[in-house]
């Protein structure tokens, strides 16, 4: 009976080969080279594609447009980097994410960016082995502690306890980092990201 399925799989690419009656067509899948973009998941007349990384339908219900209008264009980004980390047709210009191409609406842009939404029951199943927090106002922890720093250079510039900024001074002077990437603020209280290889540039960006 037509179509017949036949399936190949390698350790980088997935073929699937549907043979009709009079043609045979193959479709190949390459796991290194796809980022998840959801195009195939929106042209598939079935909806039976899926994303291949997070084994869950693609969500394509935003696009670079909304994390533009939401965040970007109204000033709210932090300049992480992640949005750019997620696709490869997002870019730099003037120091703001940048669309170099037409989107995909494939909604990782705006579906990562922690201006918009975190998804925290998603982080708690990947890390706490697909459990959730029962308690509302607190996530899982072994041990909860109230902590000050004992540095007055770093309790003078520190929101609450300046530990945070404590720490990263400790692991900088004792070799145990080469720098750490933060963020400070420009002369209009705008986030400005920052890599701060002294003391004095971890404590320029203290304050929560």
């Amino acid at each position: 009976m037509y179509p017949r399925v036949k399936r190949i799989r390698t350790p980088k690419i997935d073929e699937t080969i549907v043979s009709f009656y009079l043609e045979n067509q193959a479709i190949e899948f390459d796991r290194e080279n796809c980022i998840g973009c959801g195009v195939c998941f929106k042209v598939c007349p079935k909806t039976a594609i899926s994303d291949p990384k997070a084994n869950s339908v693609i969500d394509t219900s935003f696009s670079f447009d909304d994390l533009d209008n939401v965040v970007i264009s109204s000033d709210n980004c932090c300049f992480c980097g992640l949005c750019i980390s997620q696709c490869s047709i997002i870019g730099i210009e003037n120091d703001k994410p940048k669309l170099l191409e037409d989107c995909s609406e494939c909604s990782k842009c705006t579906r990562y960016c922690a201006r918009t939404y975190i998804p925290e029951k998603e982080f708690e199943r990947a890390i706490f082995n697909g459990k959730t927090r029962k308690n509302p106002l607190f996530g899982y922890f072994q041990k909860a502690i109230t902590a000050q720093t004992t540095d007055k250079n770093a309790l003078e510039v520190a929101q609450n306890g300046g530990v945070c900024s404590t720490i990263l001074i400790h692991a900088l002077e004792t070799g145990l980092i080469d720098g750490a990437l933060l963020t400070g603020m420009d002369e209009n209280w705008k986030p400005k990201p920052i890599i701060a290889t002294t003391k004095e540039e971890i404590l320029s960006a203290g304050g929560s």
